[in-house]
């Protein structure tokens, strides 16, 4: 039984270091559905880039309690403070992950399922990677 116990901290124990080895140290991640709501401002105003509507697809999640189905949870982004904050960590560049025209595009004119990485870079920069997983 002990051997048991040891064989699945040791499977464990790799299986976070297989996660980690990119480097790389994430303060949030997470998926969300972009969804027609996360499209408007609270007042209704259609927002038009991409940092705007990452910014209220969190306000809606966490503020608002608008959630979609496909929507995870972020403990980062549950402060308005930090959600502020998107717009800046969206404008740094990611060279690992840049987001292509195609993705941008889905973002804007459609409702994409997207994982949303906050990375932690050199002396402490942080960026915003989004990966469109479905259109």
């Amino acid at each position: 039984m002990k051997t048991k116990q040891i064989a699945l901290i040791a499977t464990a124990l790799m299986s976070l270091s297989i996660i980690n080895s990119s480097g790389q140290d994430y303060s949030a991640f997470y998926e969300a559905r972009l969804s027609a709501q996360d499209h408007t401002t609270s007042d209704g105003a259609k927002l038009s880039d991409v940092a705007s509507i990452l910014r209220q697809d969190r306000a809606n999640y966490h503020k608002f309690k608008k959630r979609d189905a496909d929507d995870q949870t972020d403990d980062f982004f549950s402060s308005a403070k930090n959600r502020v904050l998107i717009d800046s960590y969206f404008k740094n560049v990611y060279s690992g992950n840049p987001m292509s025209a195609k993705d941008k595009q889905a973002i804007l004119s459609g409702t994409p399922l997207v994982r949303v990485s906050l990375v932690d870079g050199i002396k402490n920069e942080k960026f915003l990677s989004v990966e469109v997983l479905s259109r």
